[in-house]
Parts: structure tokens; C-alpha cells; sequence
């Protein structure tokens, strides 16, 4: 007889550089008084599974961790740069929640480390709302709207946002 087959699960993806990070970039607009603004970030799964206590999956959390550029005008129309530092949380919501759409909700804090008058800033915040789904480009490409202040000396670009971005597995 022949012999038995084996399967064997599939290897979990490495990514394009076999590192196995996941990894976004986006590209946002902050309409207060038209900021532009894109980020790297490293997604970073809960290691206290948080969502399991809220009755939700374990990966239920994610915190995004990284860099960025804003450049535009502040709220009194003076033209600002800034290079903050992103800590955000993120809660996956349930897909059957929303029809099978993958959205989520999420909050974080940032913090210039250069900006306008060669100066540190202060602290900025953000809440959001996002969707995601793969859109054939290698990953989940996802969009966001929410409220953002960015701050560079005592500039501050703030408003209603929207970003577009792509999750990248390295």
C-alpha cells in the first residue's frame, strides 16, 4: 500500500523580510485648517489579552506604535512641521457586528519631538473609527476618520481627520 499522506499545517506568513512584524503606513489630512500627515507604525498584539475580559476574542486589542510627519497650517492659519511620536490603542470590534465588515475603534496620544521653532511640542491626541479589508495589495488596507490635534511648539493643528493606509507584514 501506498504510504499514509501527512498534512501539515501552512507556515505562518513571515513576511517580505521573513521578520514576521506587522507594520502600517498611512497618509491622513487634519481639516481644521488643512494639515497633512502620514505615519509608520508597528502593530503590536495585547500581551495581557484584555479583550478575552471584555468578553471579546484575545486579539480583540492592538496598540500601534510609531513615527510621523504632519506640515501645514495651524489653527491660526501659520504655517506649521512637526515630527510626533504615535501611541495608540485600538479595539477590533466583531465583524457579525457590522455585517461582516471588519471596523474598529481607537484612541492614542502623540508627541512632537521636532517642530516648528526647532522645538519639542507638546501632547496631542486622537480618537478614530476605521474599516479594514484586503484590497489585493499584500495585507489589509484600512480607512479612518476622527478628531486629531498635533502640536509643534505652540502651533496646533487640529480637526476632523480622515487617513488612508495599508498594513504591511515585514
Amino acid at each position: 500500500p501506498p504510504p499514509p499522506v501527512v498534512v501539515r499545517p501552512a507556515p505562518a506568513p513571515t513576511g517580505m523580510f521573513g521578520w514576521g512584524l506587522n507594520t502600517s503606513a498611512a497618509l491622513g489630512y487634519i481639516a481644521g485648517k488643512s494639515v497633512v500627515v502620514g505615519r509608520a507604525d508597528l502593530i503590536l498584539d495585547d500581551p495581557l489579552a484584555l479583550g478575552s475580559m471584555l468578553g471579546l476574542s484575545a486579539k480583540a486589542i492592538n496598540y500601534r506604535v510609531g513615527i510621523g510627519g504632519a506640515s501645514g497650517k495651524d489653527v491660526n492659519d501659520v504655517s506649521m512641521k512637526a515630527v510626533p511620536l504615535f501611541v495608540d490603542a485600538i479595539l477590533n470590534l466583531p465583524a457579525d457586528w457590522m455585517g461582516g465588515i471588519e471596523s474598529y475603534v481607537g484612541g492614542g496620544l502623540n508627541y512632537t519631538v521636532y517642530g516648528s521653532g526647532q522645538k519639542t511640542g507638546t501632547y496631542g491626541v486622537s480618537v478614530f473609527a476605521g474599516v479594514a479589508g484586503d484590497l489585493g495589495l499584500g495585507g489589509k488596507s484600512f480607512v479612518e476618520v476622527g478628531y486629531s490635534a498635533i502640536r509643534a511648539d505652540k502651533r496646533s493643528g487640529k480637526g476632523v481627520g480622515i487617513s488612508f493606509g495599508q498594513q504591511i507584514m515585514l
